[in-house]
């Protein structure tokens, strides 16, 4: 069979991240397996139009804003009637949406990692985020009767609140990289604790710096808090502006902010410190899948709505 799927960034997108590589993994998978798999997403700083990885014809294509009527052109032109089924990602990094339910004829699987109500009203002013929102419940009622992928059980029941047909909504659980599944458990550890994720307001990393104050008063030893991630592209000022809070704590030289780092320091870091913070819904799989190979212990908090991890 022939895929076409439809996404905001592929997997060597310097900006790439959890919701991208849940995307580019189904699509590898699917070549793995034999059949034909196309990826359309938006271009980057010195990539190419066109580019095979891993078996995935990859297509880049010029622009953000303008991103959704030049996938529109190129599926009329070269894909329409030419592919047995289409995935589309909803919602994904700074970009509109597609609407390929509005005008693709085959059959579409459409990607919808969460519901964003909360994450609007996070990082979004009221008006903005209230628009956003009244905007994604006119999404579940374009998309209502295609199938929908999502990767979690909770992620599931979030987006039935948006009226969505239960039996069209189907669980695909996250996986993680090659490196990460092969990865071994380090005999030493450092007291260190790190805390991954994309580096967004409604993350919430704040909160690792505020426990981690009350942390320090509790230690005998010296410690240290590592938060690694990638910087967003609307949100740059946030990093400042967690510098800023862990001196006002009078913790500066206790916290450290790695950005941009690769999947292979990542690893690093996991193998190497004590304990981990993270957040994401689906925490539950990542535990039998990152905890096993990583040899870390696990804590788990709620922070407004999502779930958190301390490893």
């Amino acid at each position: 069979m022939q895929f076409l799927f439809l996404a905001y960034r592929d997997i060597k997108n310097p900006s790439a991240v959890g919701g991208d590589f849940y995307l580019w993994e189904l699509a590898k998978g699917l070549s793995r397996n034999g059949h034909r798999v196309t990826f359309v997403s938006s271009e980057f700083d010195n990539s190419v139009k066109r580019e095979v990885i891993d078996g995935v014809a990859g297509f880049r294509i010029t622009g953000i804003w303008s991103l959704p009527l030049s996938v529109f052109n190129m599926y009329m032109k070269r894909f329409k009637c030419r592919v047995d089924i289409v995935v589309e990602e909803i919602i994904g990094g700074q970009r509109p949406p597609f609407l390929a339910g509005a005008y693709v004829r085959e059959p579409l699987i459409a990607v919808w990692h969460q519901r964003h109500e909360k994450i609007f009203r996070e990082q979004y002013p009221f008006p903005i985020a209230t628009f956003l929102s009244f905007f994604e419940l006119l999404l579940a009622r374009l998309y209502k009767r295609h199938t929908i992928v999502t990767p979690s059980k909770g992620a599931r029941e979030k987006l039935m609140q948006l009226r969505l047909r239960r039996e069209k909504v189907e669980i695909v659980y996250d996986g993680v990289g090659k490196i990460f599944a092969n990865a071994k458990t380090s005999e030493t550890r450092e007291n260190v604790i790190v805390c991954l994720g994309k580096l967004r307001r409604y993350k919430r990393v704040d909160h690792a710096i505020f426990a981690f104050k009350r942390v320090l008063k509790h230690l005998d030893t010296p410690c240290k808090l590592v938060i690694a991630g990638k910087v967003s592209e609307i949100d740059r000022s946030y990093i400042d502006w967690l510098h800023k809070l862990a001196n006002r704590l009078e913790i500066g030289d206790h916290v450290e902010i790695k950005t941009n780092i690769s999947e292979i320091e990542k690893l690093e870091l996991l193998q190497r410190k004590r304990s981990c913070w993270f957040s994401l819904p689906q925490w539950k799989v990542l535990v039998s899948q990152w905890q096993k190979p990583t040899g870390v212990a696990l804590l788990l908090l709620r922070v407004m709505g999502f779930q958190v991890m301390l490893w």
